[in-house]
């Protein structure tokens, strides 16, 4: 960061978890057991995530999240000092920090399933006379992994500053409101997300089907659409148009 820059200011409000990954050779079909590598635990969550990476990248942040009043929460709050993540907005709760199971087969691919725990306790009444909190960031960032409820007080207060807001709809099982929609600057979906907007069973397959459905998930709302396509790199479409944002060298997703 140049001398005399300032940093810029990110409000993340959404889900840590820890996650307990095995590696396996092929992901299980319902009811078979697979045999995997040696069960590996990191610091996860959707919206810590994001809170992490903001930091990381030079920004100034603050996460909005419930960790259990436990093991896992505090090691968990350590790790977030560690990063330099503002503390005020690390709420304690008496139910267990969230959690993630994830099977990663030899492609990448992976199947997750979350246990919320805290994280299902960030509601709107939790933040009643906190809302303060709230009012921070030229940015916020949000995902779905977390009460929708938190999200839309969020995204308001967020535009009714003039913050952007960006949301990355995960998980996305269903479609999301318009009105919702229309609070959000950046709608950053996975293209299988993409298609549960749409309500559609099935992801694009061709990158001209990843187009028009960027153009579709526009008509719901967002400013703009970033659709993240693995190794394919990213889709960025807005109203004026838009292209591919290729990655520099061939990655193995």
């Amino acid at each position: 960061m140049e001398l005399g820059v300032r940093k810029p200011t990110v409000l993340v409000v959404g889900s840590a978890n820890v996650d307990f990954v095995v590696r396996v050779p092929r992901l299980p079909v319902p009811g078979e057991t697979v045999l995997g590598g040696a069960l590996e635990r990191f610091f996860g969550g959707k919206g810590a995530n994001q809170a992490v990476a903001a930091a990381r990248a030079g920004g100034r942040v603050r996460l909005i999240c419930r960790l259990g009043d436990d093991e896992a929460g505090a090691a968990y709050r350590r790790h977030l000092q560690e990063e330099e993540i503002a503390p005020e907005g690390l709420f304690r709760d008496k139910t267990a920090t969230g959690a993630a199971l994830i099977a990663v087969d030899s492609s990448g691919r992976n199947q997750i399933v979350v246990a919320p725990g805290a994280n299902a306790r960030l509601t709107v009444k939790s933040l009643r006379g906190r809302e303060k909190l709230l009012d921070a960031g030229d940015a916020v960032l949000a995902q779905l992994e977390v009460p929708l409820e938190t999200v839309r007080l969020a995204f308001r207060r967020a535009r009714a500053r003039g913050a952007i807001t960006v949301l990355n709809p995960a998980p996305a099982a269903k479609p999301l409101s318009r009105a919702l929609l229309g609070q959000v600057d950046v709608l950053v979906p996975n293209e299988t997300e993409a298609a549960a907007l749409l309500g559609r069973k099935r992801a694009p397959a061709t990158e001209r089907a990843l187009w028009r459905s960027c153009g579709a998930l526009l008509g719901l709302g967002p400013g703009a659409v970033v659709l993240t396509a693995g190794a394919r790199g990213a889709l960025f479409r807005e109203e004026a148009g838009g292209g591919w944002v290729r990655p520099p060298q061939k990655i193995r997703a």
